[in-house]
């Protein structure tokens, strides 16, 4: 979420903090209530409450870490792009170029995955707060890896044949990265879902995932010269 222009750096700051201390008390009372009925506690007192989400002074809170995921998942959707302006597969060897947006992928992925395996034993956590980020975590990581697979498969067919590309494996190799770009969107969309789990504000979703305009593939995907390495920031 962007900083109201009203705002200062350090009242944003302030204000976000704020923000995700309270609803943290508030997922607790939830959790607290949930234990109770369970009959996993007996009463008030025996629920110990945790105040801090922050691993770190100087470290990012839970959210503003998974807010960060999400935009760099969605900005490799957007920039790792095979076809050019035209709808044409480039005719120079591809399978360099291919196998460096898998490791981008892969980089992303892995991430994802970091996060999966840490928050549990995030401090300040309840456990329903927890279990409620690591669904959608989860299947961002999910995704990813799958993303991961659609660039490698279309790398290794176009490592695998020298020269000129046969247009059956140009097509092959269209299909996969074609599968591969929304399964990043997936996992942006995802990693948002539990960013919001601590915010609760759902137009965290609205503001860095506007609906895509979806575009068709070209008929044909005849060769031509262009780059298809990803763009830098």
């Amino acid at each position: 979420m962007q900083r109201p222009p009203e705002l200062t750096e350090e009242e944003w700051a302030d204000y976000r903090q704020c923000q995700a201390e309270e609803n943290t008390v508030l997922a607790q009372v939830v959790d607290r209530e949930a234990q109770l009925e369970n009959g996993l506690i007996d009463s008030d007192d025996e629920y110990d409450f945790s105040w801090d989400i922050n691993p770190a002074p100087d470290e990012q809170t839970w959210p503003s870490r998974l807010e960060v995921l999400a935009e760099d998942f969605l900005h490799a959707k957007n920039e790792l792009t095979l076809l050019d302006e035209a709808g044409h597969v480039p005719e120079h060897p591809l399978g360099q170029a291919l196998l460096d947006q898998a490791r981008h992928a892969q980089g992303l992925a892995a991430t994802a995955q970091r996060a999966v395996s840490t928050l549990p034993a995030a401090p300040g956590l309840p456990p329903a707060m927890t279990t409620a980020v690591l669904v959608p975590l989860s299947a961002a990581a999910a995704h990813a890896a799958s993303a991961v697979q659609h660039f490698a498969a279309a790398a290794a067919i176009a490592a695998g044949s020298s020269g000129r590309l046969a247009e059956h494996l140009q097509w092959r190799i269209v299909f996969h990265h074609a599968d591969g770009r929304p399964e990043l969107g997936q996992a942006a969309e995802t990693s948002l879902t539990a960013a919001t789990e601590f915010t609760g504000r759902a137009e965290l979703r609205r503001q860095l995932l506007p609906r895509p305009v979806s575009t068709a593939l070209p008929p044909t995907p005849p060769v031509t010269a262009s780059s298809v390495a990803p763009k830098r920031r």
